[in-house]
């Protein structure tokens, strides 16, 4: 027989309070003093305590996790999405549940039937989920749902979309190469069905179609959505020893990898061919030549996300607007 789990009665009891003061003590929601405050927390460490969400979800009727779906821990551009909702959610005493689905169709169905069973107050998806009947799971779940990104079936079934012009970011990463002085250019594509990858692309070809330079051998595609670092050291091996003065990437780690091979081949960068990516992660900054990339407003992002799934008593939800990309120019370009 297993034994009984603690409850906050039993916390209660131990440290001499009410069970009001030890739930105010976890959830940090009135003034305690310190000498109570440590009473609580050893009889919790005593009783290995762990609060029950489930149960006071269903008490309270309100549940206070954030499910988080994203497609790829590995990436720190969807690291860093998580490190900042988090700090807006700690302060809004919210938990979050994190779950990572490799672009897998099957695994982003069981993550949302395993996140709704968990009675989660809204749920955020920061990619376009790769089976689009998911979102159909979602919107019929009368959850709060919202995605950034999420493509156009996902806006047009309801489920509210943070935007980001990537269109505009193609566009303004190639002009800025061609009015430096580049003549020719290779764009490295992502081929996950993605339309923000795609709209990358497109502002890719606008700018190189203007300047009469759009040539479609000069596009190459990275083999899978996995380790996209290693996908660009194979790209740029390849275009290491092809006359291309500048490189454009649809990802940060795309255009790191191409860098080192780029080297390894003798070349310098930027002075033999200058290489653009996409995200601005941190490896970007730190990286030797630091990388000129295109910075994504993700502080913007997450203010708009947090708006949406929890507003304020009494305010109106915030129009969504078409968020704009911004570049920074380092050493690379």
């Amino acid at each position: 027989m297993s034994p009984r789990r603690a409850t906050m009665n039993d916390v209660a009891k131990l440290a001499g309070v009410t069970q009001a003061t030890v739930s105010y003590v976890i959830n940090d929601s009135a003034n305690i003093s310190d000498e109570v405050k440590a009473r609580v927390y050893a009889a919790i460490k005593e009783l290995d305590y762990s609060p029950n969400y489930n149960a006071r979800a269903l008490k309270t009727n309100r549940s206070n996790i954030i499910g988080i779906i994203l497609p790829d821990i590995v990436n720190p551009y969807y690291a860093r999405m998580v490190e900042l909702l988090e700090q807006v959610f700690i302060k809004t005493n919210h938990h979050t549940m994190v779950y990572v689905t490799s672009y897998n169709p099957k695994y982003e169905k069981d993550i949302i039937h395993r996140l709704l069973s968990c009675d989660v107050y809204g749920i955020i998806v920061l990619y376009q989920l790769t089976d689009a009947a998911n979102w159909n799971i979602l919107r019929q779940s009368g959850k709060s749902i919202i995605a950034l990104e999420g493509g156009k079936y996902c806006s047009e079934i309801g489920i509210p979309c943070v935007l980001i012009d990537s269109f505009y970011g193609g566009y303004t990463a190639t002009k800025y190469l061609i009015e430096k002085g580049s003549k020719k250019i290779a764009f490295i594509h992502q081929t996950a069905v993605n339309e923000t990858l795609h709209d990358r692309f497109r502002g890719y070809r606008k700018a190189m179609e203007e300047a009469g330079r759009f040539d479609s051998d000069d596009i190459f595609y990275v083999e899978s959505s996995f380790n996209i670092y290693e996908e660009g050291k194979k790209i740029g091996s390849q275009v290491a020893v092809l006359p291309y003065d500048a490189i454009f990437a649809s990802s940060d780690l795309i255009a790191v990898g191409v860098i080192k091979q780029l080297i390894l081949h003798g070349k310098k960068v930027p002075e033999d061919v200058s290489v653009i990516g996409y995200d601005d992660i941190p490896l970007a900054e730190l990286f030797i030549p630091a990388l000129t990339t295109m910075v994504q407003p993700l502080k913007e992002v997450c203010q708009l996300i947090v708006q949406i799934l929890l507003p304020k008593d009494g305010e109106t939800p915030p129009n969504l607007p078409l968020l704009k990309p911004s570049l920074v120019i380092r050493e690379s370009a």
